[in-house]
């Protein structure tokens, strides 16, 4: 049996482009996020089935807020509930990998705690499934 290379990443240097406009900057993280159901059944001689659904997929963003109209908070604000293209291509030891797909919109919070950096969460529902793009090991 072949034994598989394996790299793990640090993610140091990503990009984050939404609708072509890069917004790196804005966000700490970036992370598609797999949802699926699993279904057992178990009959009465003992063999389990599990059958997983096909995965829902999310992207979610973790950012610094920021009132210019030029931010990734007004982006998102502006372009509630439209459909825009994404790419996540994070750089390190396994190549040029990256994500592309469709997501929609949603608004994000506005405004937070005094004295503290004021961030927000946001969740973005992917159209159907990302196109991953796997970089070559030990690139």
């Amino acid at each position: 049996m072949a034994l598989a290379p394996h790299s793990p990443v640090i993610i140091e240097n990503c990009t984050l482009t939404l609708d072509g406009t890069e917004f790196s900057t804005a966000v700490d993280e970036a992370k598609l996020t797999p949802a699926v159901t699993k279904t057992r059944w178990k009959p009465i001689n003992g063999k389990k089935i599990t059958i997983t659904s096909r995965p829902d997929w999310t992207l979610n963003l973790n950012l610094g807020q920021d009132f210019d109209t030029t931010s990734l908070q007004a982006f998102l604000n502006t372009m509630h509930g439209e459909v825009v293209t994404f790419e996540i291509k994070p750089e390190g030891s396994t190549g040029q990998a990256m994500a592309t797909g469709s997501v929609t919109c949603e608004a994000t919070d506005f405004g937070g705690k005094g004295d503290e950096l004021a961030t927000a969460t946001v969740a973005l529902d992917v159209a159907g499934v990302p196109v991953f793009t796997w970089g070559p090991a030990g690139a």
